[in-house]
């Protein structure tokens, strides 16, 4: 479910920045590739629904792991990172 482009340097794209960590990293979607993440985005929502997605049980939670959350605002699903944990 991974999705890697390589970027195109030396070449003017236009991107959107997706998300700017408090590290100074950010991360960008090259528009014209948008198509891609709609596709993934629509795979997960088919995995989730017809139950291949299964939810982890707790002990095979780790952290740096990716799994899919429900997003409250939109009640979607997106590929998140387990950042720690709280005991």
């Amino acid at each position: 479910m991974a999705l890697q482009v390589n970027f195109p340097f030396g070449k003017l794209v236009s991107v959107f920045v997706t998300h700017v960590e408090a590290s100074c990293n950010f991360f960008v979607q090259i528009n014209s590739e948008a198509g891609k993440l709609d596709a993934l985005m629509e795979e997960i929502e088919r995995d989730v629904l017809s139950g291949r997605a299964r939810a982890p049980n707790a002990v095979e939670i780790m952290v740096g792991s990716i799994y899919l959350a429900q997003y409250q605002e939109d009640s979607r699903w997106y590929r998140s990172r387990v950042l720690g944990v709280n005991i």
